[in-house]
């Protein structure tokens, strides 16, 4: 969320909180950042919950590669660093360069992660130019930690309630209208009748509105940041954090494809913007419930798109970062942890039902939110799989909405 904080506040406030590792939707699960409790080697790992496997079953963390000073053959200086280049890191890094720092950008692909589409904002201009309904920011984010059953952390939740919209104003001047980006307000039907949780229509598509597909959208952020003096560094795998005397993170030490170790010293701060673990089967099976672990073995979970000639070693998502700050003492939360996937087309606006694939029947009430939805799914007994079918239509009178079940 760092990218949020860094347009909404000056030189000196931004800089201050990028003096340590960053957290972002990137490194969701990272608990703590204290060098008072490291993970000794060997011994289990501090997370797990009741869905997960016994401590220390598996080994999902190891240990730091060991790398000698003298392998080191370059040094890079910047004020900046940010690890990982598709939205987390592309936002964090404008987000730098708006209050004027240096920025630098390394990433271990060929080139950015760029699945996606639509992005959601509250209250913004263009927003509500476009005839889409306003908000109560604070309602919206007692809704919002309420969904997340009081395990989000408020304070981050708020920067989107409260300063989305200035943001979602701001990268349309920058950015979109000068490097010829459509945006189109993508409002939502039948608002009234949605979702009991309380769905919103928030959502900006910045390009095709027809597509889903971040790349044209993050290439014009990174032409910005270039344009503006910024660096991206790909086939440059970050693997260890470096650490002063008196604990604060310096930089990395990174590895390009040829087998040269870099070191990148960032003079003001460090933000992690990695991506999630999916890809690493020992993290799933330690810290998810062995309910989802299937959905996400058999690909059934929407986790984004890259070509696979783009990725190196053909696997992205593998916890890189969430290792990296476990090494310098962060802990992994103490709890089962959710997976965000993408289990059902999102077609919102229209009445849709979720029919269970041998009987053909309804398992669920759709009107809850999409976190309880994926609940109800992994919960359902499904004799066949985990398949199930989506029965959509776009006209209202044809489908009862979604109240009873």
């Amino acid at each position: 969320m760092e990218e949020f904080m860094a347009t909404t506040t000056d030189r000196r406030g931004f800089l201050k909180g990028a003096a340590i590792v960053g957290g972002t939707a990137a490194v969701a699960g990272i608990a703590a950042c204290s060098p008072d409790s490291p993970r000794t080697e060997g011994s289990a790992a501090p997370g797990g919950g009741s869905g997960s496997v016994e401590p220390g079953a598996l080994d999902w963390l190891g240990n730091p590669p060991e790398i000698d000073e003298a392998q080191i053959e370059r040094v890079v200086e910047t004020e900046i660093l940010v690890v990982g280049a598709a939205a987390a890191g592309s936002f964090a890094a404008y987000g730098a360069i708006k209050v004027g720092a240096k920025v630098t950008v390394i990433d271990k692909n060929k080139t950015f992660h760029y699945g996606g589409a639509g992005t959601s904002f509250v209250n913004s201009k263009f927003q509500e130019a476009a005839g889409m309904p306003t908000y109560d920011p604070t309602k919206v984010l007692y809704e919002l930690v309420n969904n997340t059953q009081c395990r989000a952390d408020p304070s981050l939740l708020a920067l989107w309630a409260f300063r989305s919209g200035q943001i979602c104003d701001d990268v349309i001047q920058d950015i979109l209208e000068p490097y010829g980006v459509e945006v189109t307000a993508m409002s939502q039907k039948h608002e009234s009748k949605q979702q009991i949780s309380g769905f919103k229509s928030t959502e900006v598509k910045f390009g095709d509105p027809n597509a889903d597909n971040f790349r044209p959208v993050l290439s014009a952020v990174h032409q910005y940041v270039e344009d503006q003096g910024g660096e991206f560094v790909y086939n440059m795998r970050a693997l260890v954090l470096t650490q002063d005397d008196s604990g604060r993170v310096t930089g990395v030490i990174a590895q390009d494809s040829g087998g040269t170790f870099v070191r990148y010293s960032a003079t003001k701060g460090v933000i992690m913007c990695t991506g999630s673990y999916g890809g690493d089967q020992n993290m799933v099976k330690t810290f998810m419930s062995p309910k989802v672990q299937p959905m996400l073995e058999s690909g059934l979970m929407y986790t984004g798109f890259m070509e696979s000639d783009e990725v190196p070693d053909g696997t992205w998502d593998t916890g890189d970062g969430h290792k990296m700050m476990c090494w310098l003492g962060a802990s992994m939360e103490d709890a089962t942890h959710s997976y965000n996937g993408w289990t059902m087309t999102g077609i919102v606006s229209a009445p849709y039902l979720n029919v269970a694939q041998a009987s053909g029947r309804r398992f669920q009430n759709e009107a809850v939110s999409f976190l309880n939805q994926l609940q109800a799914i992994v919960e359902t007994p499904h004799e066949d799989g985990y398949y199930y079918w989506q029965i959509l239509s776009n006209e209202p009178e044809q489908m009862p909405f979604l109240l009873d079940i």
